[in-house]
């Protein structure tokens, strides 16, 4: 009985569709242009472009949105990747500082190096509270999808570290492709 109910709703609500019922402008050009600026998650940046692209297409708002949007679109597809395991919660996490949270918005625009930095921080962790080795490997991978060598080579290290050379051979094969060069391992013993 749920399922009927709940086709009869879809239905109804795509006929509303069809009938042509327009649907309000999502908000002012203003706080669309706020979104864009401080948007920390690309599908939330490439909806608010799109609004604004669509609604108010002469304004500076558009202008902005046109520039952001191709930049959301490459790090949403980053993020699609099978192998990156970054989620919204982590663009959002509410310790992020204010420079940090700058970064999460730049990371959301596909910067690397943003993400690199991000990375950083859950090496440490956000509040000088332990660190959240998961996060901090899940910045990495969206960093090396993005094209970063250096992110690409530790994530290499990494998992060459916990046991998992055929991962760390994948990673290890992007860095140097993307031109990273590995420092000369230096050992211990005087010849």
């Amino acid at each position: 009985m749920k399922t009927l109910t709940l086709l009869m709703l879809g239905a109804a609500l795509s006929q509303s569709a069809l009938a042509g019922v327009a649907t309000p402008p999502p908000a002012d050009a203003a706080s669309l242009a706020a979104q864009l600026d401080g948007g920390r998650w690309p599908a939330d940046i490439m909806r608010a472009a799109d609004a604004c692209l669509n609604h108010y297409p002469n304004s500076a708002c558009a202008s902005e949105a046109a520039r952001l949007r191709p930049a959301a679109a490459r790090a949403a597809a980053a993020l699609s990747a099978k192998e990156v395991v970054l989620y919204r919660s982590a663009f959002m996490d509410s310790r992020l500082t204010p420079d940090q949270q700058s970064d999460a918005h730049l990371a959301a625009l596909g910067d690397a190096r943003a993400a690199v930095r991000l990375a950083q921080v859950y090496s440490h962790g956000p509040d000088a509270s332990a660190a959240d080795l998961h996060r901090h490997v899940a910045w990495l991978q969206y960093a090396a999808q993005l094209g970063d060598d250096a992110a690409s080579y530790d994530l290499a290290l990494h998992y060459r570290s916990s046991g998992q050379p055929a991962i760390a051979a994948v990673y290890e094969a992007r860095a140097t492709a993307l031109g990273y060069v590995p420092p000369l391992a230096l050992d211990h013993i005087r010849k």
